[in-house]
């Protein structure tokens, strides 16, 4: 009998999540989230597949050594490029929801030109120093005249990334499949030259010059797409508009570079952290645990662009409750899609690396098993930091990250010198867990009922 009102209140609570998980697809907003993300993640799933088969012809035809190089150069660039540029495209999101709900194309016009600026001064700035900063480190950490001068080479194209205004401006439009378009050309053009440079018996040079002029081409054509939307929109007559709110919009842009900044040692630091404190052959290695986790991270980042414009709506329109529930919608999804994902490539993994990079790179399944665990379960929260963002707790964003990537640092260091890769894996954990804590604790402290810390939306219309 016991046995009996046990199943029946088990099924019962199937049969009610499932009805509840059903109601919340008839929600039209929740379907153009998801159509947008189908987008996304369409174009993410393709350019996934052809950036691998670059990756695998960069490994087998460089080896660990060679393409540990290859990854700390462009790791090197990056950091460059992510410290010295602004971060615009959140703040032309933000404000640019308020100015677009209040029917004012001229005041959204003023925050482009604004940002287009910002974008500009910023890639003359990282780009100056990408290449004299590559010049500089010839002879020290390692590098000879060689990697300094394939790095200085690969720097010069930061003066072409003025993507930061375009990609607000397609986000905010709803233009997804721009960059469902932009992602796969990016990456058959990729895949292309590495397949040319493999055929002409071409060395690492040869992948540099690829990866540099790619970059270039994927920039341009964000440009591009960003200008054509403006125009179908209806919205570049309105260039003349004059420029109003520039001041709370620096404040959230420096901000949100301030977050982006704080980032770099989880996004591109690691990789020459691992060169510092291991070899170019660990170095390989990691790079290709990066590449592996970034196909979990390909299922979740399409939700967290298409859901951060909506937040942004939601928010300018006092619907703060709504977009919470949104929130736990996409963490649902999420969870689902990548979790079991992420079992299987573990379980494999020991075969598939051997069987795509080579038995040199096989020998750090254990670590890319820990992690794509710890990777998917830092997915499955995905949808809080652009909730966070649209909430208006730019500030806080950065403190969190300031001080997350702080702990992660010294983690990394002491825990990578002791036990490699998996101290490394290990100081991710941890960070993953810091930030999203971090996170959910500011919102839990500002709920209805209590004094409130974040960006007011009054201030947004100052």
């Amino acid at each position: 009998m016991k046995n009996l009102r046990v199943r029946e209140a088990v099924t019962g609570w199937v049969a009610h999540s499932r009805r509840r998980v059903l109601s919340w697809f008839q929600d039209a907003l929740f379907r153009r989230l998801l159509h947008n993300a189908g987008w996304l993640l369409s174009g993410t799933v393709v350019a996934t597949a052809l950036t691998l088969g670059s990756t695998v012809i960069k490994a087998r035809v460089l080896g660990p050594p060679l393409f540990g190089v290859l990854a700390v150069i462009t790791a090197y660039v990056a950091v460059v490029e992510r410290l010295a540029t602004f971060q615009p495209w959140p703040a032309l999101i933000k404000y640019g929801a308020e100015a677009l709900e209040r029917q004012r194309p001229d005041e959204f016009m003023g925050l482009v030109k604004v940002s287009i600026l910002l974008d500009f001064v910023g890639a003359v700035f990282a780009m100056a120093l990408a290449v004299l900063g590559a010049l500089a480190l010839a002879g020290r950490w390692g590098w000879d005249s060689r990697v300094s001068g394939m790095a200085a080479v690969l720097g010069t194209g930061i003066f072409f990334n003025l993507s930061g205004t375009p990609t607000g401006v397609l986000r905010l439009l709803d233009r997804f499949r721009m960059f469902t378009a932009q992602t796969v050309l990016s990456a058959a053009f990729g895949l292309a030259g590495a397949t040319a440079v493999y055929v002409a018996g071409g060395g690492i040079w040869g992948f540099v010059i690829v990866t540099l002029v790619s970059g270039i081409a994927g920039n341009l054509f964000l440009l591009g797409a960003g200008l054509l939307a403006l125009r179908q929109r209806g919205l570049l007559p309105h260039w003349r508009g004059p420029v109003t709110a520039w001041r709370p919009f620096l404040r959230f842009s420096g901000w949100s570079y301030a977050t982006a900044a704080f980032n770099i040692p989880i996004r591109q630091l690691d990789i020459i952290l691992v060169s510092a404190l291991t070899s170019y052959e660990t170095t390989g290695i990691y790079k290709i645990i990066k590449q592996v986790c970034a196909l979990l991270a390909g299922v979740a980042d399409p939700l967290y662009q298409a859901v951060y414009p909506q937040f942004a709506a939601m928010v300018a329109n006092q619907q703060d409750r709504k977009a919470a529930r949104y929130a736990v919608r996409v963490g649902v999804i999420v969870t689902v899609a990548v979790g079991p994902a992420a079992l299987v490539l573990a379980a494999l993994s020991p075969w598939w690396l051997s069987l795509l990079f080579g038995r040199a790179f096989a020998i750090g399944w254990l670590a890319l098993s820990v992690f794509l665990i710890i990777t998917a379960l830092s997915m499955s929260c995905v949808a809080i930091h652009p909730l966070f963002t649209a909430l208006g707790y730019v500030k806080e964003s950065a403190i969190v990250l300031l001080v997350a990537n702080g702990v992660y640092l010294v983690c990394a260091w002491w825990l990578t010198s002791a036990a490699g890769l998996l101290g490394l894996a290990v100081a991710y954990g941890v960070q993953s867990v810091l930030v999203v804590g971090l996170k959910v604790a500011y919102m839990y402290r500002d709920r209805p009922g209590r004094a409130r810390s974040r960006v007011p939306v009054a201030e947004m219309r100052a």
